[in-house]
């Protein structure tokens, strides 16, 4: 990422929290400059359903906040071992990516061109990325509110709280939250089929069977007759909670399939519209076609939630049953490093200030994880394969290079047009001087040279004939990358 697009996505996350700081009333837009351009986002009366499927908003039962109503039995506690934030559930959470999504000032940068692309789309975005504010009716469409303004739903300018809120009940910027994923059901109250992207999901909003609100589920019975075992609020066993395809409604996104069908449709090299959906993301239909899907794999979860082996290992702070080696821990890890540090650096001290619980040292254990996880993606092998040393002219060295993908999905996988892989290839003397190098990245200027013999992996994405090449144009009319 260049300097000058970090800045641009700082000064965008800067101009949104002030917005969205604001409140959760549908206030009277304000006279600066943010919300001058909000107000084009959609014109009046045009406004398009960016999410038909899937539970709608106008729950029964809220979203339980983290911070309130999990921390306090699985995050830490006084006589708990030093590894404790390790493992259990709130601690291991609290400082990924995914506690974080409603934070991350890329995000938000991201939303911002999707709003201007197509207005409105930004409801599609936020459906994923702050589930609590969605499905109670603080973005576009309405739940108990009055019907929102989908101007200023759509660039998150109605989430209640801010940016370093704790996660409370007075805060929508929790990410993918604990109570969200497990009320997750595979198919809809009434037996309706499941959805597999988008964030189309179906969420438990009717009272569980042992009273109360809805069931937590997860992959885990409890004996029946032995309270003390059970976990002090509703539960049930969910299978599904044991499955890569939970992990596939988020983790496979398209171009948003509105009642009028795709949004964007994806052509061939010849041209061709398939009339499917467009492409964004493929994590998970990557997993299908790799050998992890098959029954001897692994699942997603088997990679990044792993089974703590600590010795201590407990889920929660009564810690009266042991859990080694039978503790998802929800590290989430994946290939961020940067990004928690910018959190880190934003937000930890107002969210400890506002009451939440201290998470820079979080942040720094999920840049730890996931730091290690990406030593594990990839084996890297060099061999010499002639070799002329010099003599009255120069030498020369011949190096083939071998990258094996130890991932489940393809690498890099995810948000295609922000990720890109390269091979960085040193050629040093004996003293240590550089002698040569292929690919050479500046991270003064963030720029990386594309020398003849450079490899780069990375999904180029285009418009069709853009140009009048009759081609797929991955560049504009300047030379300029078009995504």
């Amino acid at each position: 990422m260049q300097k000058p697009a970090l800045r641009v996505a700082l000064y965008l996350m800067a101009a949104v929290l002030s917005a969205a700081a604001a409140g959760t009333a549908a206030a009277a837009p304000r006279a600066d400059g943010w919300m001058a351009v909000a107000q084009r986002l959609v014109p009046a009366g045009t406004a398009t359903d960016f999410t038909p499927h899937g539970t709608q908003p106008g729950l029964a039962y809220d979203i339980l906040a983290p911070e309130s109503q999990c921390s306090s039995c699985h995050a830490t506690a006084g006589g708990d071992p030093a590894s404790a934030p390790a493992f259990r559930p709130f601690t291991s959470w609290a400082g990924s990516m995914m506690a974080n999504a409603t934070r991350d000032p890329l995000f938000w940068a991201a939303v911002d061109i999707a709003n201007n692309d197509v207005a409105g789309a930004g409801d599609y975005c936020l459906r994923c990325h702050t589930p609590r504010g969605w499905l109670q009716g603080r973005v576009v469409k309405a739940g108990f509110n009055p019907p929102n303004d989908p101007v200023m739903g759509a660039a998150g300018c109605l989430l209640s709280g801010a940016y370093d809120s704790a996660d409370d009940v007075n805060s929508d910027f929790g990410g993918v939250t604990c109570h969200f994923c497990h009320r997750l059901m595979p198919t809809g109250p009434s037996g309706e089929p499941a959805y597999t992207d988008n964030a189309n999901a179906w969420v438990d909003d009717t009272p569980c069977p042992t009273g109360g609100g809805p069931c937590r589920r997860g992959p885990y019975d409890y004996p029946q007759g032995s309270p003390d075992q059970q976990p002090p609020h509703e539960w049930v066993y969910s299978d599904y909670h044991t499955q890569s395809a939970l992990c596939e409604t988020c983790h496979n996104v398209s171009t948003p399939d509105t009642d009028a069908g795709p949004l964007r449709t994806l052509k061939l090299a010849d041209g061709t519209d398939t009339a499917l959906p467009f492409p964004i993301e493929r994590t998970f239909n990557e997993w299908q076609q790799s050998s992890y899907s098959q029954p001897s794999g692994q699942t997603c979860q088997n990679c990044h939630m792993p089974e703590s082996e600590d010795p201590e290992a407990t889920a929660c702070v009564f810690r009266t049953n042991n859990r080694t080696g039978n503790l998802p821990v929800h590290t989430f890890a994946g290939g961020n490093t940067w990004v928690p540090g910018i959190i880190k650096g934003q937000y930890a001290n107002g969210i400890y200030n506002n009451g939440g619980f201290d998470r820079s040292p979080l942040y720094d254990q999920t840049i730890a994880w996931a730091r290690e996880l990406l030593g594990t993606a990839a084996a890297v092998t060099a061999t010499i394969q002639n070799y002329t040393p010099p003599g009255s002219g120069a030498g020369s060295l011949a190096v083939a290079v071998k990258v094996t993908n130890n991932s489940g999905h393809k690498l890099p996988s995810g948000y295609a047009e922000g990720r890109r892989m390269w091979l960085n290839l040193q050629v040093k003397d004996a003293n240590g001087a550089l002698v040569f190098e292929s690919a050479a990245y500046d991270g003064a200027s963030g720029t990386l040279t594309l020398d003849p013999q450079a490899r780069v992996y990375e999904a180029l994405q285009g418009i069709w004939n853009h140009q009048g090449t009759g081609t797929c144009d991955v560049e504009d009319a300047g030379g300029d990358p078009m995504f």
